[in-house]
C-alpha cells in the first residue's frame, strides 16, 4: 500500500474511536479546565483536525521505517513484528503527549485516547493485511 492510503485508513480507523472517547470523557468525565483548542470545533466536541495532524506525523514515518526495516535487513517476520510493536508503544506515547498538547487536556486522556485508537488501529493491521 502506499503511504497515503496507509494514512487514510488510519486516520479512518482512528478517528471514530478517538472522537467516540473524546466525547465520552467530555460528557462523563470531570473537566480538567484547561480550555478548548482552537483545532477543535463545537465547543471542543469535534477533534478531526488534531486526529488528522497527530496520524500525519506519526503514520508515515512508521510506515517509512517498517518497509526500510523489511527491505535492508534479514530478518524472520515474527522479529519484524517484534520491532514494530515496540515502536507502536513509542508512536501511543508520542501521541498521547501530542493529544495533550494540541486539545489543551489532560495526560492522562491524551493517552487515554491514544491508546484506545493506537491499539484498535495496531490489531486492525494484522486483519487487513
Amino acid at each position: 500500500m502506499s503511504l497515503l492510503s496507509t494514512l487514510g485508513l488510519t486516520i479512518l480507523i482512528e478517528y471514530p474511536i478517538a472522537q467516540i472517547i473524546w466525547l465520552l470523557l467530555k460528557k462523563f468525565g470531570k473537566d480538567d479546565g484547561k480550555g478548548n483548542s482552537k483545532l477543535t470545533f463545537f465547543n471542543g466536541l469535534l477533534i478531526i483536525v488534531p486526529v488528522i495532524i497527530i496520524n500525519a506525523l506519526t503514520n508515515p514515518a512508521i510506515n517509512l521505517y517498517a518497509r526500510a526495516l523489511w527491505s535492508d535487513v534479514d530478518m524472520s517476520e515474527e522479529t519484524f513484528w517484534f520491532i514494530i510493536s515496540l515502536w507502536e508503544v513509542v508512536i501511543f506515547l508520542v501521541e498521547g503527549l501530542l493529544y495533550k498538547f494540541m486539545l489543551k487536556t489532560s495526560l492522562l486522556r491524551g493517552m487515554l485516547l491514544s491508546i484506545c485508537s493506537n491499539g484498535i488501529s495496531y490489531l486492525s493491521s494484522f486483519l487487513i493485511k
